[in-house]
């Protein structure tokens, strides 16, 4: 068996939620939008606009008319039949062609929702999920022993090995993850085909340097490739409401999104298997700039890099977190198993006693010194 199924870690995509603009109550396994709060609609507003500004997800505007779907981060149409994906651009910092097109041919009962950063096609023999994110994540899972296809923009160059194909357009680098396929390549054109079904198919781009989070993105697809990733959320909280964009990237691992206020987010993570990295992403006022995180209620202790973070093995949780420009803020959470467990991330209010020592210690010193003097000035 190839791809990563071959290494024993199934890796799959997995997003729903109902429609709404800018958010909905998700089911955990893909996309979680806005709690209710007292800021209505313009809140929401606030809310889709900070998240764009941040570069974390934005919501995604469809032309019904013509099949075409585009938002702050990816633009692409779909075929009338509902058979391809075509003209997959990433508009974030300037629109370049990602994928000319992406075949999977023709399908029975095929359907298709948008809700928020999420565009969802189902069918009887395919499921296909596209983000509107920085990533421009773009999954293809298939059920019946057909071929996908493909097609890469002109001057697009590429390198495969059996588990993935890494790609660079123009000043843009990307990676094909494949599940249960094998590849099959000539010039532009990439055919998939299956091994055992279903199979997946995971296309990912490492955004463009200025683009906010450049760094933590490249390393998170760096992890993608080695079994390393788990999923990846984000999520904005402003005014008592929230909304979030989530993708499982294994297919036994569920995320929920179970609170979040300002200050405090918490979030089940449930699955089997051997650990691994979750990406987190949120909007710098949501929390105060000192945090704490918490893995099963038990206080987590903070990598000195992000390559720590990502590299963790053994039976400890760590993490690690840094800011990001355009007011974000990313965290890589180090799961060591998988059975059913909660991550807190919290922030600190007040800094702690230990903190504030130095200050104390010298403050005494300074009182016990003029102590002294006027001890010595009495007895003048």
């Amino acid at each position: 068996m190839l791809g990563l199924l071959a290494l024993g870690v199934p890796y799959f995509a997995a997003a729903s939620g109902p429609g709404g603009e800018c958010h909905a109550e998700g089911d955990g396994d893909g996309r979680e939008h806005a709690g209710e709060g007292p800021g209505g609609e313009a809140a929401e507003e606030r809310m889709c606009m900070m998240a764009e500004e941040a570069h974390m997800f934005g919501q995604i505007e469809e032309e019904s008319e013509n099949l075409s779907f585009s938002g702050r981060f990816v633009e692409f149409s779909l075929s009338e039949n509902m058979s391809a994906i075509e003209d997959y651009t990433m508009e974030v910092p300037e629109g370049t062609l990602l994928l000319e097109s992406v075949v999977w041919g023709e399908v029975t009962g095929a359907t298709y929702t948008v809700s928020g950063a999420h565009f969802r096609l189902t069918s009887d023999e395919v499921l296909v999920d596209a983000h509107n994110n920085p990533a421009a994540i773009l999954m293809v899972r298939v059920y019946d022993s057909r071929d996908v296809v493909y097609t890469l923009p002109e001057g697009a160059k590429y390198t495969a090995d059996e588990r993935f194909v890494n790609m660079s357009i123009g000043d843009l680098e990307a990676v094909i993850i494949y599940v249960n396929a094998t590849l099959s390549a000539e010039g532009g054109t990439l055919t998939f085909t299956p091994t055992s079904t279903p199979y997946h198919i995971i296309f990912r781009v490492v955004p463009a340097e200025g683009v906010a989070g450049h760094m933590w993105e490249r390393e998170y697809t760096e992890a993608l490739k080695i079994r390393k990733a788990v999923g990846e959320m984000r999520i904005a909280i402003s005014d008592g409401e929230h909304m979030a964009d989530q993708f499982a990237y294994r297919e036994n691992v569920r995320m929920e999104l179970k609170h979040a206020e300002r200050n405090r987010v918490r979030i089940e993570v449930s699955g089997e298997g051997e650990g691994g990295v979750m990406l987190l992403q949120m909007n710098r006022e949501a929390l105060q700039s000192r945090v704490r995180v918490y893995f099963d209620g038990e206080e987590v202790k903070e990598a000195e890099n992000l390559g720590e973070g990502l590299e963790a093995t053994g039976e400890e949780p760590l993490y690690y977190s840094e800011p990001a420009e355009k007011g974000s803020q990313y965290f890589a959470v180090y799961i060591p198993h998988f059975s059913t467990h909660t991550i807190e991330i919290v922030g600190v209010e007040e800094w702690p006693l230990a903190d504030y020592l130095p200050y104390i210690a010298v403050g005494i010193v300074v009182l016990l010194v003029a102590a002294i003097f006027l001890a010595l000035r009495k007895r003048k």
